[in-house]
């Protein structure tokens, strides 16, 4: 497979994801520049453009030279937020700034358009087997609504010199994980004990060296432009497996007790918290065949491994 190495525009290149990726170019001797709403430390700084919120006039401020772009900026999954107005949010940052995003990458040249999406953009459930990516997707929230019409605008932007790739992502977890995962690995390190014996349903996972590696095979391939990618850890483990997974790499057993799905699902009506329960009991998985087919991807880091690398000290 042969290596390309030009200018990379990275959103969100100060995130989570976004540092991890950067760091990657940095190794591999890949050029990149970072977009960022923060005030710059220095306005000589090569590394870094300002933007506006949701890219608001980006065309003005657009690298120059840059061959690809890696779209990382996302409005995500607002655990406290209420409902009102909250699709309207969302398509501002995940549909309406990556299309800003993408037509000035375009009218700049930039070849290859690479968009961080999510399983989110399929459903919630998948339908009765790993969601494919030529399955019709049916979203139910308003991020995944916004992701899903994201990656609509970009197929429509298509043309012969602007083929974007798509990249669907499970949930991550990696080093400095937040948010439900970093929840559920504390409670295991506390020994907490977790009603969640009997939470069998599979679920796809990525850890961060996987998912970093599979960009960067989609940013060198040649087959990568214009294609849809589900990526994922080569293990699907069931809810009841994953927290086993996390003892051992904490080096803590795991208290689980056997509480029925049906039980959970009771409680979490009550509680509010229906849909949390429902992502621990239902079933979500990705196959990753087609970005094996097409680019020979497969994820190099095991789920063990990955943990370990997560939840080290």
């Amino acid at each position: 497979m042969a290596r390309v190495l030009a200018q990379v525009v990275v959103s969100g290149a100060n995130g989570w994801i976004g540092k991890r990726l950067t760091s990657a170019l940095d190794v591999d001797g890949v050029s990149w520049v970072g977009l960022t709403r923060q005030a710059l430390l220095s306005p000589q700084s090569t590394k870094w453009v300002q933007v506006r919120s949701d890219f608001d006039e980006i065309e003005a401020v657009f690298p120059e030279g840059a061959r690809s772009v890696v779209h990382l900026a996302a409005r995500v999954h607002q655990m406290n937020e209420g409902p009102k107005d909250a699709l309207k949010r969302y398509r501002s940052t995940n549909l309406d700034a990556t299309v800003r995003l993408a037509r000035a990458a375009k009218a700049s040249g930039v070849s290859r358009f690479i968009f961080i999406s999510t399983v989110k953009a399929l459903g919630e459930v998948e339908p009765g087997r790993p969601w494919r990516e030529s399955d019709t997707p049916c979203p139910t929230d308003p991020y995944g609504i916004s992701k899903l019409e994201a990656e609509q605008a970009l197929l429509a932007m298509k043309s012969p010199m602007f083929n974007p790739t798509i990249v669907r992502l499970p949930l991550v977890y990696g080093a400095g994980v937040s948010a439900n995962f970093k929840s559920l690995s504390d409670a295991v390190a506390r020994g907490v004990p977790l009603p969640l014996g009997c939470a069998t349903a599979k679920r796809s996972l990525i850890g961060m060296e996987n998912l970093i590696d599979a960009v960067l095979a989609c940013l060198r391939h040649a087959g990568a432009p214009g294609e849809t990618f589900h990526v994922a850890d080569e293990e699907t483990p069931s809810v009841k497996e994953l927290v086993h997974a996390i003892g051992v790499a904490l080096g803590r057993p795991a208290r689980l007790l056997p509480v029925p799905t049906a039980m959970l699902r009771i409680a979490g009506k009550i509680t509010g918290r229906e849909a949390s329960v429902m992502r621990l009991t239902t079933p979500l998985r990705l196959d990753t065949g087609h970005i094996a087919t097409v680019l020979g991807w497969r994820p190099k880091v095991s789920l063990a491994r990955g943990l370990a690398q997560a939840l080290k000290p």
